[in-house]
């Protein structure tokens, strides 16, 4: 559900390997389709998941949040 690396462990391209391999695993599943969302306000996690190819998307859920983004990414 939620992907979190330490502040100790930052900047050392953990996050970035944990969405590839989370990636990976999705595709070995069969799954055709990714999709997450994040705050606003985590720029480096926008950032992030953009690199690896998720794109913008509709509201797929009920959160209250008003600044939260949305984001998928086909994998077929």
């Amino acid at each position: 559900k939620r992907m979190y690396v330490r502040p100790s462990h930052q900047r050392r391209g953990i996050a970035l390997m944990l969405v590839a391999e989370l990636i990976a695993y999705a595709r070995l599943q069969g799954y055709t389709l990714l999709r997450l969302d994040t705050s606003s306000t985590m720029q480096a996690a926008v950032n992030l998941y953009r690199s690896v190819g998720f794109v913008p998307c509709e509201r797929y859920n009920k959160d209250p949040m008003d600044d939260t983004l949305y984001f998928e990414m086909r994998l077929d």
